[in-house]
């Protein structure tokens, strides 16, 4: 970026001039003017071009980043990131927050939306996201260890999700399936052999889609992957205190927490 779009002009409150400076450069990343990977000006650089102080500067770099449109480097500088499952992230667990959404909830809509994605991929899916998610099928089914196990089961359904060919299909299948597996794991613990026993309960049901979906029968595709997230839900339920977590109020933090640190 070689200059800012705007001037602030005469005395501007502080956090005015912050959400204006946020404004300007949310507009300017969203539209791609701003490319993912650009280094911001830095700090002394945004004061001289907006007229603000280094603490107006700093408020919009921090907005920014809780947007998750920047990523502050510390020592180097900020970096335009604008990941979409970031900013798709940041919304739904603000959503989730504001209206308490329930667990179940969201499973039933992920099976939903997972069962359009099978049926797009379908069509849509290379010869080599087909074999990437046999490869994820394998490890799931042979893992050593519940991380191993838990990361290529969440890693199958991302795979499915992109072969949809549809950007925001595959966003919201992402971001929902790594939680339906996250919250999974935390019910289910660290056993590996519990782990083993419930995803080899649901073997056949995951081949299904796979096999589906390499017939190019996206009818059968959507049945297998309904078929298969009905399961998950009922095989969820049926873990140690699922009952009690799944009722439990302050679920929809956990769920947002669970979003928020997905690597964790």
């Amino acid at each position: 970026m070689t200059e800012v779009g705007w001037r602030l002009s005469g005395p501007q409150r502080r956090y005015g001039a912050a959400d204006r400076i946020v404004d300007d450069f949310r507009e300017q990343i969203l539209a791609g003017s701003i490319t993912r990977g650009t280094k911001l000006p830095t700090e002394r650089e945004l004061c001289t071009a907006y007229g603000v102080s280094a603490i107006t500067v700093r408020a919009a770099i921090r907005s920014l980043a809780t947007m998750s449109l920047i990523e502050v480097r510390h020592g180097t500088g900020s970096f335009v990131t604008a990941r979409t499952d970031e900013l798709v992230g940041s919304a739904l667990r603000s959503m989730i927050q504001i209206d308490r959404v329930s667990a179940p909830d969201i499973l039933v809509v992920l099976g939903g939306i997972n069962g359009f994605a099978a049926e797009l991929a379908a069509t849509a899916a290379t010869d080599a996201q087909l074999a990437a998610m046999a490869n994820a099928l394998d490890t799931v089914e042979n893992g050593a260890s519940v991380d191993q196990i838990t990361s290529a089961l969440a890693q199958f359904l991302n795979l499915l999700a992109e072969a949809s060919g549809n950007p925001l299909l595959a966003s919201l299948c992402r971001l929902l399936s790594t939680l339906q597996v996250r919250l999974a794991a935390q019910l289910a613990g660290e056993d590996v052999v519990g782990w083993r026993t419930l995803t080899d309960g649901l073997r056949s049901q995951r081949r299904a889609i796979l096999r589906s979906i390499r017939d190019r029968d996206p009818v059968a595709a959507r049945a297998a992957t309904l078929a298969y997230h009905a399961s998950t839900r009922e095989m969820i339920s049926g873990l140690p205190n699922a009952a009690q977590t799944l009722t439990d109020p302050q679920l929809s933090e956990l769920i947002v927490d669970l979003l928020h640190h997905p690597a964790r």
